[in-house]
């Protein structure tokens, strides 16, 4: 059925995208000059295509680390989340999003990081080949790729909406004219992860067309157990791409590419820490808090975790069958078989949903991308790049995390997305070049990231309980069209000096969409936002292989509409109403102006680069969610979103070193402070025991969920071992510092390192690498995010209990990769 679904939907992708490029396109990442990278050679110099020109990193003056498809390879990363280990300042973490599991994650870049991740609300984006990926980041393996890219700050300039605070760019490898091919196997017995992949690649027409069809298997054994005997943290990916570039002639290249995979997961490994069972502050404590009126004296009104939640893997627990209630309080019994797999409730969207008959995650998606360059003389060039987008997902969860049957939940999605973008570019080689283009995106959700259907947690009412079985009411069927216009010129008044001012004007319809309201009515709310996102550089090279480099720029994130108020009956209103008199219907657009220097060099006699950036942005009008508490609605808890200001410094730096032909070093390092500078939010209130009608104010606390410190630091030895094979020996330590669970800064998550280790022998075909990644089996918490306690709700919600919700780092695993290159 896999490979069924695989041949048809490349068969239509192909022939899509072929349709696609009868129209202008969504250019973002030059093909013609990433070929021109992947194919250069300058003695260890690393060229990257981040502004669509070939430039060396140390000239391109932009805060960003490139990985090339051998660097990825010998240091045995195989995704995201483990890439961004080794780069400072972008922090990507699986189920970073409650639950966990692969849902839905965030990309976050220096410390910016929503409270409540969506597809259409990211600070940090994807891309393949310029073309925006919607969702499923985690999912995007490195079979095909040349190298990654990695752009820190506001990248509107190039690559759109959705890049409000950084990039990570894939490209891929053209198809050589050469037939070949390479496979690739790897298998770890210590939880039975393995991965499965292979192309073959060659020319199909002579000197005109070339192609490469690849397919992959990646699992990731289960390394947790539950306490009812099911797998907890089993991923697994499959996967078929294909790749057709055709050149008619020297100055025109059309590519294709084509795709198609699924996700199937088992439930997601994850715990979470009830505070009233397991908190060190009791209720009591005496607190001094920020509040909307001030300083206030009070004490906690629910037992809390002050300080540091310390690592324990017997959290790692909850239910991973689909259970049967039994009746209770004269209430029928509940098959959860029949609510979330045979949707009794009638929900459409899960109706229209991938099938799942158990705990985890099932993902379908197909992505699909045309991009065509013409090279119209030696300083005038075309280029044009379309995509398409489309993504159907089912996730099943235990929402309360522990091995406690309480309340479940079955969360349907269904994304889609379209781009274009066509661009002129003039390069005449001499002082002045520039470009112009236009782009266009259009985006369609349909979701209830809230609720989904869902059998609610068990509540205490007197002596026994109740619960409710509800379809989701609230599906965020959302649209966002977006048009940009843009143009970026280049001076060169004297040799040594270079100006570059850019600039995009960005039109953004967002459409809410909030299910009906007490009439009957279907609500939708439609918000314009019409922004102008400009970049200025300075560049300065003293001397040959160094740059010095200033720039301002601004990214902008679409606003949002508070349309499940507008959802409400005019009595619920007034009840949201007397506990959040403030509540804003409509939040404009967010705004991020960062301002960076930077000094890159390379020392060609010592084969030594440095980059070193400083950097200070503000962050205005970030999105926020505060959890209303109406304690007698069936869903007693009422979320919405609420406007804040940060302010966050920061800095980044990297080192390559090729000391001697024998012996490299790597290394990287990032800072942040984060600070919130106004920011309210009354989830906090029933804590803390704040008076109604103020709220909790979180300023000069730090961002949650980012730690200050981050480093990674790599070495390898090659040498021969015997004729034509080499070995290589290689270490990676990789450290996490600090990080605070949610905006009050009360709890945290300690600090952790962890050190991988790869001994690998290999000649110009073959490469055979042991690996221990984990090498101390370091047990840490890699993430966590505060949530409330479900596990047994009380009928009034303000005395609900708190916790939060926790991913652990992965073990260690010990394991063996194969490649073969023919």
């Amino acid at each position: 059925m896999f490979l069924t679904k695989c041949k048809l939907s490349l068969s239509t992708g192909l022939l899509t995208s072929a349709a696609f490029l009868m129209v202008p396109g969504m250019a973002v990442a030059d093909t013609t000059a990433a070929e021109t990278a992947n194919t250069a050679a300058m003695d260890n110099v690393i060229l990257v295509t981040a502004r669509k020109r070939v430039e060396t990193l140390t000239d391109v003056p932009l805060s960003m680390q490139s990985f090339s498809m051998e660097e990825i390879e010998k240091s045995g990363v195989d995704n995201l989340q483990e890439l961004s280990r080794f780069t400072p300042s972008l922090n990507f973490v699986n189920g970073s999003q409650g639950q966990g599991g692969r849902t839905i994650s965030e990309v976050r870049f220096r410390g910016l990081s929503t409270a409540l991740p969506t597809p259409t609300n990211q600070t940090g984006s994807v891309f393949i080949d310029g073309v925006y990926v919607l969702g499923g980041a985690q999912s995007v393996g490195f079979e095909d790729i040349e190298r990654v890219e990695v752009i820190k700050g506001p990248q509107s300039a190039y690559f759109g909406r959705a890049t409000f605070a950084g990039v990570v760019n894939y490209i891929t490898r053209d198809p050589s004219d050469v037939f070949g091919g390479q496979f690739s196997a790897n298998y770890s017995p210590s939880f039975g992860s393995y991965g499965l992949s292979g192309g073959v690649e060659g020319p199909l027409v002579a000197d005109i067309l070339t192609g490469r069809i690849s397919a992959s298997v990646r699992q990731k054994g289960a390394q947790y157990t539950a306490s009812d005997g099911g797998e907890l943290g089993r991923e697994r990916t499959e996967a078929i791409t294909a790749t057709f570039v055709l050149r008619p002639s020297d100055a025109l290249k059309i590519k294709l590419r084509g795709g198609y995979s699924e996700d199937n997961d088992g439930a997601a490994a994850v715990g979470y820490y009830a505070y009233n069972g397991n908190g060190n502050c009791a209720v009591g404590t005496p607190i001094t808090v920020k509040t909307t009126a001030g300083l206030f004296d009070t004490s906690l009104r629910k037992q809390f975790q002050c300080g540091e939640i310390k690592y324990n893997g017997n959290l790692v627990d909850q239910n991973t069958a689909l259970l049967d209630f039994p009746a209770i309080n004269g209430m029928d019994a509940v098959s959860l078989y029949d609510v979330l797999v045979r949707n009794s409730t009638g929900d459409p969207l899960l109706a229209k949903a991938p099938k799942l008959e158990r705990i985890g995650l099932t993902r379908q998606m197909i992505r699909l991308s045309g991009a065509l360059d013409y090279e119209v003389s030696d300083a005038v060039s075309f280029s044009a790049l379309t995509g398409y987008n489309k993504q159907e997902v089912n996730n099943i969860r235990d929402t309360d995390g522990t091995p406690r049957p309480a309340g479940f939940q079955a969360v349907p999605f269904a994304f889609e997305d379209f781009s274009f973008e066509s661009r002129v570019s003039y390069d005449p080689d001499t002082w002045f070049r520039g470009s112009v283009g236009v782009n266009y995106f259009q985006q369609k959700i349909e979701a209830d990231t809230d609720n989904g259907v869902s059998v609610t947690p068990e509540r205490v009412v007197g002596n026994g309980v109740e619960r409710v079985v509800t379809s989701s009411s609230n599906n965020e069927n959302d649209k966002v069209k977006t048009w940009g216009f843009f143009a970026g010129v280049d001076i060169e008044p004297v040799e040594w000096m270079t100006v570059t001012l850019e600039g995009r004007y960005q039109i953004d319809d967002y459409t809410k969409f909030a299910g009906s309201n007490a009439g009957g009515n279907l609500i939708a709310e439609t918000l314009r936002s019409k922004n102008f996102t400009p970049r200025a550089i300075v560049k300065f090279t003293p001397v040959h292989d160094m740059t010095l480099y200033g720039s301002y720029s601004i990214g902008v994130l679409p606003g949002t509409v508070n349309t499940r108020f507008l959802a409400l009956s005019p009595a619920e209103q007034a009840q949201v109403l007397a506990i959040y008199p403030d509540l804003p219907v409509k939040i404009g657009s967010e705004k991020l102006t960062n301002y960076e220097v930077g000094y890159k060099q390379y020392f060609s006699d010592l084969r030594l680069q440095l980059s070193l950036s400083l950097f200070h942005m503000k962050w205005e009008n970030l999105k926020g969610t505060s959890a209303l508490i109406i304690p007698d609605w069936t869903q007693p808890i009422f979320s919405v979103t609420t406007p804040g200001t940060a302010e966050i410094n920061g800095f980044e730096f990297e080192g390559n070193w090729q000391a001697t032909d024998n012996l490299s070093f790597r290394a990287s390092a990032g800072y942040l402070d984060s600070k919130y500078k106004d920011y309210s939010n009354t989830s906090y209130n029933s804590y803390f025991g704040i008076p109604a009608g103020t709220a909790y104010k979180a300023d000069g606390n730090k961002l949650p969920r980012n730690p200050s410190w981050s480093g990674a630091f790599s070495t390898t030895w090659v040498d021969q071992l015997i004729g034509e094979w080499d070995y290589r020996v290689r270490g990676d330590v990789m450290y996490v510092g600090k990080q605070y669970v949610d905006e009050s800064n009360i709890t945290s998550l300690p600090a952790y390192t962890t050190v991988n280790l790869t001994l690998g022998v290999e000649n110009e075909s073959v490469a055979v690498d042991f690996y221990v990644t984990n090498l101390f089996n370091e047990r840490a918490w890699l993430s966590g995010r505060r949530f409330i306690d479900v596990s047994a709700m009380p009928l009034d919600m303000t005395v609900a209990g708190q916790g939060a919700f926790l991913t652990p780092t992965d073990k260690r695993e010990i394991g063996v990769n194969l490649r073969y290159k023919f």
